[in-house]
């Protein structure tokens, strides 16, 4: 009943504020219809681990995960030191922004450099 939509609509707002910038969650959260962000300058990388398929196909996925892990925790950890914004590693690529004052804020950092 009301309980279990009350549940989810908290599930919901937890989810969207531990996954986007402050700027967009409370956008999407006041149901804004365009969420739009100007900046003078602004560097993308995205990053894809080259023969990842050929390399994956000679360990167990354990050592997959474990190495993984390992190489997207250094790129974290440099990322963060030269405050980059880790929007997502997606499989085998690492997607990140440095520029925009709003994604370099320590909360940001903390909230998407780790995972």
């Amino acid at each position: 009943g009301k309980q279990a939509v009350e549940q989810q609509k908290q599930s919901f707002h937890r989810l969207v504020v531990a996954m986007y910038p402050k700027f967009a969650s409370d956008g999407l959260l006041a149901e804004q219809a365009h969420i739009v962000m100007e900046v003078e300058e602004a560097t993308v990388l995205f990053s894809d681990i080259c023969s990842f398929t050929a390399q994956t196909n000679s360990i167990s996925a354990s050592e997959l995960l474990q190495w993984l892990g390992y190489t997207f925790g250094v790129m974290d950890r440099i990322a963060r030191y030269y405050k980059v914004y880790k929007v997502k590693t997606i499989g085998d690529a690492y997607f990140a922004i440095s520029g925009p004052s709003c994604l370099i804020e320590d909360d940001n950092l903390d909230a998407h450099g780790g995972s």
